[in-house]
């Protein structure tokens, strides 16, 4: 089972993985033992926010391992395709990554071929050409007084030098 949202009673959360152990239908709840050792008796009113993890995407993989993984590549999955995707995919596995598909697959995820360049303002911001500051609107008198405008220097500070000791 996988649990797909946060259930902060029963202690469990989005990603958790598990191996339902029983069904005791007088209790209405089925008894789960989780992959990192835990327990959890689930209630049926909650068996909605469960679901089978035979096979799951690696969206929702993120975070999780596995021993093994088989991963389906297709030029149908395009759209999906990119660098990232295929990281997250293979660092899913401790041990064995199995990738079934299409050579013109494998290379459209690698060479990331619909990521344009990223339009960012941090080169800017890093460097000083760029100044980002907070506008007064919203804020108290109390709190405009508390927070003045600052400028960039005090924003971004001296920069500090480390010899990464």
């Amino acid at each position: 089972m996988l649990q797909l949202r946060n259930d902060y009673d029963l202690g469990l959360f989005n990603g958790d993985l598990g191996t339902v152990m029983a069904v005791d239908p007088t209790e209405q709840e089925v008894a789960l033992a989780l992959d990192d050792g835990r327990e959890a008796r689930y209630p049926y009113a909650s068996l909605h926010a469960l679901a089978h993890a035979y096979a799951i995407s690696v969206h929702k993989a993120q975070g999780a391992e596995f021993p093994a993984v088989v991963l389906p590549l297709l030029t149908a999955h395009a759209p999906m395709l990119g660098r990232t995707l295929l990281y997250t995919a293979l660092t899913r596995a401790r041990r064995l990554v199995v990738i079934a598909g299409q050579k013109q697959a494998l290379y459209l995820a690698v060479r990331d071929w619909r990521r344009e360049a990223r339009r960012t303002a941090l080169g800017g911001l890093l460097d000083g050409a760029l100044c980002f500051g907070w506008s007064r609107d919203g804020r108290t008198d109390e709190m405009a007084d508390a927070m003045p405008d600052l400028g960039c220097e005090d924003l971004l500070g001296d920069p500090v030098w480390t010899d990464g000791g």
